[in-house]
């Protein structure tokens, strides 16, 4: 009769070393699957974050162009309005010698 008891104790303890270590190989899975997740996560953010830093480098570098295209436009009304008036001053000062000739 003890050794049923011994037998049926060493049965329960073996249920519960079992169910135990099934279960820490449950939640080790399961944790290994959430890093596997993360790892991924993490790789996709650095990705979009790549993906980024090229499209602000690009717009950098289009702003930097409009502006460059904005001075020369500048540049040019500013010469052609100077050529306005010295050719404006040549035309009177022209005109002025045949009035007087």
């Amino acid at each position: 009769m003890l050794e049923d008891y011994v037998e049926k104790v060493e049965r329960g303890v073996y249920k519960i070393t079992s169910k135990g270590a099934e279960r820490y190989n449950q939640l080790s899975r399961a944790k290994e699957g959430e890093r596997k997740l993360n790892k991924q996560v993490v790789s996709a953010l650095e990705a979009k974050i790549k993906e980024q830093e090229a499209y602000i480098r690009q717009l950098t570098q289009k702003t930097d162009q409009a502006g460059q295209q904005v001075q020369n436009i500048a540049l040019k009304a500013i010469e052609g309005a100077s050529s306005q008036r010295i050719f404006g001053r040549n035309y009177e000062n022209v005109k002025e010698g045949i009035k007087d000739q």
